[in-house]
C-alpha cells in the first residue's frame, strides 16, 4: 500500500503543477499506451528536440506579463543519461538574466494509434512509434545578476520514432490550429524575497494561458494585455 501511494505521489507531482496539468495539455485527443517506456527510449538523445525549433512564448504572473525564455545549448549529461544539462536566457521587461540547470526526464508515453491527420503530408509510412516525454525541469538564473530566482516544474515534449529508428521533433501535424510543442509549466520563485508565480512557455502556444491567448490557427495575445509585453502584436 505505502508503494503504491509513492508511485500515486509521483505522478501527480509530475504531471501538476500548481493545480496546472501539464499532461492533459491540447492533445486528450490520442490514447496512449499505459506503460511508462522510459528504459525503452533512455538511449535516445532529445537535445536535438529539447532545443525549441520555432522559439518560445511565454508569460510570468497571474497579469500575462511576457517572459523571454531562450535556450542557448543543450546537452545529454554524460553520467545520466535521463537528465539534460541547460543553458539560457530570460527577459522579462528590461530584465535580462542568464541561467542553467537540468532536465530530467521522467516518462515517456506512445501513442495506441500514430496516425497524421493530414493526409498531404503523407507520412504514416515512415512512422515507427509515436508519442510524448514528461521530464522536470529546475533552471537556476545568475545569482549575481538583478531580480533573479529559479524556474522550476514540468515539460511535454512531442516526438515521433522513424522506420530507421531516428528521433524526431514531432511537427507533423504543425498546419492544426491547436499545435504546439515543448510545453513547458511551472512557477519562477525568487532568491531574495521567496515569491513564488507561475511562470509558462512553450512553441506556437503556452500551456494554461487562459484569456491570453485568443487565437485560432495561431498565437494571438488579448488585446487587454497588450501593456504587458505584447504590444508588437498589435498591428499584426
Amino acid at each position: 500500500m505505502k508503494t503504491l501511494i509513492l508511485i500515486f505521489s509521483f505522478l501527480i507531482s509530475i504531471s501538476i503543477v500548481n493545480g496546472q496539468d501539464i499532461v492533459n495539455s491540447y492533445d486528450n485527443h490520442r490514447e496512449t499506451r499505459s506503460d511508462n517506456l522510459i528504459k525503452n527510449y533512455i538511449k535516445f538523445d532529445f537535445s536535438d528536440l529539447l532545443l525549441p525549433k520555432y522559439g518560445f512564448l511565454g508569460f510570468i504572473d497571474k497579469d500575462y506579463k511576457r517572459a523571454k525564455i531562450f535556450f542557448n545549448s543543450i546537452s545529454k549529461d554524460l553520467k545520466n543519461k535521463d537528465s539534460y544539462n541547460v543553458k539560457g536566457l530570460s527577459i522579462i521587461d528590461n530584465n535580462m538574466c542568464d541561467f542553467e540547470g537540468t532536465i530530467k526526464i521522467e516518462q515517456v508515453k506512445e501513442y495506441i494509434n500514430s496516425h497524421v491527420w493530414f493526409d498531404e503530408l503523407n507520412k504514416d509510412s515512415a512512422l515507427k512509434a509515436r508519442g510524448y516525454l514528461i521530464g522536470h525541469y529546475v533552471l537556476l538564473e545568475n545569482k549575481g545578476q538583478k531580480n533573479t530566482g529559479t524556474f522550476q516544474g514540468v515539460v511535454k515534449l512531442y516526438w515521433y520514432l522513424d522506420n530507421f529508428n531516428r528521433i524526431h521533433y514531432d511537427d507533423l501535424e504543425g498546419a492544426a490550429d491547436t499545435y504546439c510543442n515543448n510545453q513547458y509549466l511551472g512557477t519562477w520563485k525568487s532568491y531574495t524575497t521567496g515569491l513564488e508565480i507561475i511562470c509558462n512557455w512553450g512553441e506556437y502556444r503556452i500551456p494554461n494561458s487562459g484569456d491570453l491567448d485568443i487565437g485560432t490557427g495561431e498565437f494571438a495575445p488579448n488585446p487587454k494585455y497588450y501593456n504587458n509585453g505584447w504590444k508588437d502584436y498589435e498591428n499584426k
